[in-house]
């Protein structure tokens, strides 16, 4: 299985964490994203532990 391109650049990635650090929703943005809401909180965590939101190769 070929893996599939990322439905969200990292720039598109950050502005929505950025909107959730505002205090935006996060259920209502994750709606609006068409996520899970843990989406989001897991792309916090990988920017807080990684430094960057760059998909993980090999999963």
């Amino acid at each position: 299985m070929v893996g599939r391109k990322p439905r969200f650049s990292e720039r598109e990635k950050l502005s929505m964490l950025l909107r959730m650090q505002n205090g935006e929703n996060v259920s209502r943005l994750a709606d609006e994203l068409g996520i899970h809401r843990q989406r989001l909180y897991a792309w916090r965590e990988q920017l807080r532990t990684c430094g960057n939101l760059m998909p993980v190769i090999g999963r």
